[in-house]
């Protein structure tokens, strides 16, 4: 199952109460709606829960009983009495929205909840964040865009192929779009989502840091026992001071060991334990200038 069918699936399941509410939801249901279906008679759906919920929507705030009929091309089509729905209805043919419904605080989710359910995406949330709804008029997707933005929800406006989408990016404002229209199992998943995302990245900086301290102290190593190879073929090793000589033996022996370890274990400090490693480097390199 896809994460918008899982959103869908939750917002049928969490029927609005207040009667305001729920006219409001069925309006923006309505308005909202991609398909010609003022021209055409039906509504198209793919899946039965869309079909039981806009025949529950018509039935008990539009008054409308609808005949179920199979699509020529799969799905099902719910048939309506266009001429007489519109004519109780007319507000459902204007593009601006009509507000003497909105009669509570929760109206406004509502419309927004109704639109969404009409024209409304999700991205999953373990892929990335993106909300967004696909309006066919440009005056409805402003005020759309100006209801969430009521809400608080930082929604933007961008047009795709003479289409209006309103859309959310940030996890915060999907969260909050989920949980203000009722569908909070989803935002919790949001949540979790971007926990784990945050822990993900955190291990894979965490990893990165630590390898390339890897490779740099193994580099650095490597640099140290050329070096003292030099020197030893060179017989010059053994004509130095006995702390390099220590230096040169120790690195020699414990090649895993950090400077930090190999320091503490000549009871030196890692600045110590360098100058003695980068001398024998410089006197290397005065054998082989190259």
């Amino acid at each position: 199952m896809s994460f918008l069918t899982s959103v869908r699936e939750d917002l049928y399941k969490n029927r609005l109460k207040r009667g305001c509410c729920r006219m409001c939801e069925g309006y923006a249901a309505m308005l909202f709606r991609p398909d010609p279906w003022k021209t055409q008679g039906y509504l198209k759906f793919s899946d039965e829960l869309s079909i039981a919920y806009y025949r529950a929507l018509l039935k008990n705030i539009f008054s409308e009983n609808c005949e179920t009929a199979a699509g020529p091309k799969g799905g099902s089509r719910l048939f309506l009495n266009v001429q007489s729905l519109l004519k109780q209805y007319p507000f459902l043919t204007e593009t601006t929205v009509h507000t003497e419904f909105f009669n509570c605080e929760n109206c406004i989710p509502a419309f927004i909840r109704g639109a969404f359910l009409a024209c409304g995406k999700i991205s999953d949330p373990q892929k990335e964040y993106h909300l967004e709804l696909i309006v066919k008029d440009e005056q409805l997707s402003w005020e759309l865009c100006r209801f969430m933005q009521q809400r608080g929800l930082d929604a933007k406006i961008t047009e795709r192929q003479n289409r209006f989408v309103v859309y959310l990016k940030e996890s915060e404002n999907i969260e909050d779009f989920l949980t203000m229209t009722g569908c909070v199992n989803a935002a919790l998943e949001i949540m979790n989502a971007k926990a784990l995302k945050d822990l993900r990245n955190n291990l894979n900086r965490k990893t990165n840091f630590e390898t390339a301290n890897i490779q740099k102290s193994s580099a650095s190593c490597a640099k140290h026992l050329e070096a003292i190879s030099i020197l030893e073929r060179s017989g010059v090793l053994q004509t130095l001071p006995d702390d390099l000589q220590t230096a040169a033996k120790a690195r020699q022996e414990h090649i895993d060991l950090s400077l930090n370890e190999l320091g503490a274990l000549l009871g030196l400090s890692r600045s110590g334990i360098f100058h003695r490693l980068d001398k024998l480097v410089k006197l290397a390199k005065q054998q082989h200038p190259s």
